[in-house]
């Protein structure tokens, strides 16, 4: 009885989200325009409407994949309930039973088109929520009592959708970044995107520290290795470098001191320190490569 009360609560949330319609967004219009060539509604309606087209599923994966918006309008209720895969089964029903149509609005357009909700879309927007993947107890604690309450539900669903390992050390270390981060600060959600990324691959043994520091002395050779190569190509012409073997690395040297920043700003905050072993190597590439 208590897990059909639960359902039917979410199911009616997710309800009303589907009721007001769905915003096509950036995915939905880039997979029309560079396959069709366009994103009017006449186009997306021919593709949803033809059982045979190959682009088909795929145009509908998209559209029934709830982005971060909608996700958080249901984050307050999966927090609140321990929710399992075996519960998708009684939401579903629920979504099917109550609702035969969506409304699709296309950006900067007054146009709209109605589209069949079949219990595949339900199956697809239900499973896309991760209802079952509810952060740790002790980090929706953390994150409830110190982070800034506007960014509070979005902070949880990129929790949810990371796969976070669930050690003591990580959930320790990630509380304790968010004791220290400050959601204040305009790079709180560059900090935690690179940090829930970072954290995956750690394990319950990893020190953590020590783990940064190997990813900035990465990020560090990396630029120290564009640099060489432009140093090069300012030498040479393009046929000799690759005469030579020299390859591209293809790097993005603003996104990698932007990521050095970060590791820099997460370290101090959270170990009052970003010393490394590869002092040598780091202060050589900030003093010839322009860092700092």
């Amino acid at each position: 009885m208590i897990a059909d009360e639960k359902n039917r609560e979410l199911a009616f949330r997710i309800a009303g989200i589907l009721e007001k319609g769905l915003i096509l967004d950036d995915r939905v219009l880039h997979f029309m325009d560079t396959t069709f060539g366009s994103f009017l509604p006449g186009n997306v309606e021919e593709v949803i409407q033809g059982e045979d087209c190959c682009e088909r599923e795929p145009l509908l994966e998209l559209i029934f994949f709830p982005d971060e918006l909608i996700q958080v309008q249901v984050e307050e209720i999966l927090c609140a309930k321990d929710y399992t895969e075996k519960d998708e089964a009684g939401i579903i029903d629920s979504l099917v039973s109550r609702i035969q149509s969506v409304e699709l609005y296309f950006p900067e357009s007054p146009e709209k088109l109605e589209i069949a909700f079949s219990r595949e879309s339900a199956m697809r927007f239900v499973s896309r929520l991760k209802i079952s993947s509810t952060p740790d107890k002790e980090l929706i604690s953390s994150v409830k009592k110190v982070v800034d309450p506007k960014w509070v539900g979005l902070v949880l669903v990129k929790i949810r959708n990371a796969a976070i390992p669930r050690t003591d050390n990580v959930i320790d270390f990630l509380s304790c970044f968010f004791r220290k981060i400050g959601s204040d600060r305009p790079d709180f959600l560059d900090c935690l995107v690179f940090i829930l990324e970072f954290s995956q691959g750690l394990g319950e043994e990893s020190d953590i520290f020590q783990s940064l520091m190997e990813r900035k002395k990465s990020c560090l050779q990396a630029v120290k290795k564009a640099a060489e190569y432009e140093k090069q190509l300012a030498r040479y012409n393009m046929e000799t470098m690759i005469m030579k073997g020299e390859r591209n690395p293809c790097i993005n040297i603003d996104e990698i001191k932007k990521t050095i920043a970060i590791i820099d700003r997460i370290s101090l905050s959270v170990f009052n320190q970003s010393d490394s072993p590869f002092d040598k190597l780091e202060n050589t590439i900030y003093k010839n490569f322009g860092l700092r």
